[in-house]
């Protein structure tokens, strides 16, 4: 399938990406027919794509977000989308990974000092070690 579209495409189990550089109007009709392809591709292999979790980003401040169907159905645009545990922002900012980062420590932490009342130093940095730090 990544044989088939003219942009840059990225594939992971299930989950395909279609990246594209929108700069004129040629590049955003190349962007639809990538997508037009990979829907008559699912098609002719039975597989089914599910348009409620397609989705747009579209990144910078200058880009025209023009409209991306999938059988005549608009794609749902979005600002911030979840790709392999990591947020991506339209405006390329951190703050969405960060504060959910933040939060899923603190919740490990809590459950740490609400599960043991009175550990040891080696005891708290081997639990910090492997249960807050990976969520950082």
């Amino acid at each position: 399938m990544l044989s088939i579209v003219q942009n840059n495409c990225k594939a992971f189990a299930d989950d395909t990406k279609i990246l594209s550089t929108i700069d004129s109007l040629n590049s955003n009709y190349n962007l639809q027919s990538d997508i037009d392809k990979v829907c008559k591709w699912s098609k002719e292999w039975s597989t089914q794509l599910n348009v409620e979790k397609c989705k747009v980003v579209h990144i910078g401040n200058k880009n025209p977000e023009f409209d991306y169907k999938i059988d005549s159905k608009t794609l749902s645009k979005s600002n911030v989308e979840r790709d392999l545990g990591i947020y991506i922002q339209s405006d390329l900012k951190w703050t969405t990974q960060v504060k959910n980062a933040t939060a899923k420590a603190n919740k490990m932490l809590g459950l740490i000092r609400k599960a043991f009342k009175y550990p040891c130093s080696e005891t708290i940095k081997l639990l910090y070690c492997s249960m807050v730090r990976p969520h950082l």
